[in-house]
């Protein structure tokens, strides 16, 4: 029986993970542990926090483009594939896998060139 752990009422919500040196990572679970609040909430509000001042400067159309001018150079490099509709199901699949939304896999494949 836990009684010092809170229930995950977030349904919604996508695992992020992260390595931590040993250091940080006792202090944060001592520090969770001891003020009665969660690792979700402080991350979260250290996420949004960076959010702001990022997502001015780099807002979702320009990391789409960034994303897809990355692969397009991956795509001159490439020799495992052979043909470019091999190449693009290949890279929505790894799209998918790392968890980006199909909205933003949609926009980021239309704009590859073959």
């Amino acid at each position: 029986m836990n009684f010092l752990n809170r229930e995950n009422k977030r349904k919604n919500y996508k695992l992020v993970g992260a390595h931590l040196p040993p250091r940080e990572y006792n202090y944060f679970n001592l520090y969770c542990l001891a003020k009665g609040i969660t690792k979700s909430s402080i991350i979260l509000k250290l996420l949004n926090d960076w959010m702001q001042n990022k997502s001015i400067e780099y807002p979702q159309t320009i990391l789409n483009k960034e994303i897809a001018n990355r692969i397009n150079l991956r795509w001159k490099a490439e020799t495992q594939v052979d043909s470019f509709r091999e190449f693009k199901e290949c890279i929505e699949e790894e799209l998918k896998d790392r968890g980006i939304s199909n909205t933003n896999i949609i926009i980021i494949i239309n704009q590859l060139k073959e």
